[in-house]
């Protein structure tokens, strides 16, 4: 059975159907969507991604210090070790020495926003209903 999560503002119950109507008839009903607008896509992804910060690249990470915290190879070691040995653990460490909000959308903004948000596929569909566009990310 098909679930649509809307995670939008200001959204009419008549934009709510056309978008259901329009992801029914595309898609299979085997999947469970999210659709987002441009008003809550970046919160989304930040709350999505807070917790997974261990896993992101080491030299990506690496570029998003804070200021005052200055890069060695030393720091770098360090991070990759915290991130392998503590996994999951290691998000505080991440977000006491980086601007990880940035490190993020910066993230969403090279791989594409469907990388994070979608995990059937990894693609983003928008959709544009009266001038508004809507994203829908299917898992």
């Amino acid at each position: 059975m098909m679930n649509i999560e809307f995670n939008t503002a200001d959204m009419t119950e008549e934009t709510k159907k056309r978008i259901v109507d329009y992801v029914y008839n595309h898609y299979s009903d085997a999947y469970d969507f999210l659709v987002l607008d441009d008003s809550t896509q970046d919160s989304y992804l930040l709350e999505q991604q807070e917790e997974s910060l261990w896993a992101y690249n080491t030299n990506f990470i690496m570029d998003y210090l804070k200021d005052g915290i200055e890069y060695s190879e030393g720091l770098e070691k360090a991070v990759k070790m915290v991130q392998e040995e503590m996994c999951e653990s290691a998000n505080e460490f991440i977000k006491a020495i980086t601007d990880w909000e940035q490190m993020i959308l910066d993230a969403a903004r090279y791989d594409g926003y469907g990388y994070y948000l979608n995990s059937y596929d990894g693609e983003e569909e928008e959709l544009n209903i009266d001038g508004k566009t809507f994203y829908i990310y299917y898992n």
